[in-house]
């Protein structure tokens, strides 16, 4: 639990875990309804608990919004297979918002992971705010 609970992933296995050791991924977007502080969220809103190291351990969320608008990513947690597959299930992505300069790790990933699983015609947005674009780099 603490490998995956580590906000920048500094805990580490010295050694290749056996496969119960693992962390089991599954439903990892879509079960969490409280918050890192355990507080209830809103309905359509999801706590993504795979924190970056690239991203400075921010937070990041999902918000489901009706199937017109799309849904929205808010910073971006680590890129992983299934849990792109899960947010995927929920319908398209219609934007990234990136809440800070540093929380903008793994925008290119998760446009590749999200276009691969939901096959939209259109990459999701990046949004950022204006004062955040004078360092914003892409990659």
């Amino acid at each position: 639990q603490a490998v995956t609970a580590c906000p920048v992933g500094a805990i580490t296995y010295t050694s290749a875990p056996d496969a119960a050791a693992r962390p089991d991924m599954r439903g990892i977007a879509l079960t969490p309804q409280t918050s890192a502080g355990h507080l209830p969220l809103p309905e359509g809103v999801f706590y993504l608990p795979t924190h970056s190291r690239g991203s400075y351990g921010a937070a990041a969320w999902l918000i489901r919004r009706s199937p017109a608008h799309g849904n929205v990513l808010v910073d971006l947690p680590r890129p992983h297979r299934r849990l792109a597959a899960e947010i995927a299930a929920l319908g398209p992505v219609d934007y990234l918002i990136f809440t800070h300069q540093d929380d903008c790790a793994h925008h290119a990933e998760w446009q590749q992971l999200l276009h691969e699983f939901i096959r939209q015609p259109a990459p999701p947005r990046r949004v950022v705010h204006r004062g955040e674009l004078p360092s914003w780099r892409e990659g």
